[in-house]
């Protein structure tokens, strides 16, 4: 029995194999992990420009402003984004939906 005591670090990613929303398994491949899934949204939030108007950006300022707690995000941009996400999210709303408002909001939070 000896070392059974030694120290170590284990890590277990809890995200993924949660299948929230989805029907089947994850073996279709393919699919985004819902932490992975969050990083896009938000990159996609933050980054996303059609020329030189980085549209959600401002969106959400001025939205936070006003204090409006509503945005209208057009689907054709998120497929510009991320053609895969946007997928997702079409095939899996009940899933992406909350995911993305769950960014929305920490978006939009103070710091």
């Amino acid at each position: 029995m000896s070392g059974f005591d030694q120290g170590g670090i284990f890590f277990s990613d809890q995200s993924a194999n949660n299948g929230v929303g989805l029907s089947g398994s994850h073996s279709s491949g393919g699919e985004y992990l819902p932490t992975v899934a969050a990083l896009k949204y938000r990159e996609f939030l933050r980054n996303f420009r059609l020329e030189d108007d980085y549209i959600y950006r401002n969106l959400l300022r001025s939205a936070i402003g006003l204090k409006q707690y509503l945005i209208e995000v057009d689907i054709d941009h998120l497929m510009m984004f991320d053609a895969k996400l946007g997928n997702e999210l079409l095939r899996h709303p009940s899933h992406h939906l909350p995911l993305f408002e769950k960014v929305r909001r920490q978006s939009t939070a103070a710091p």
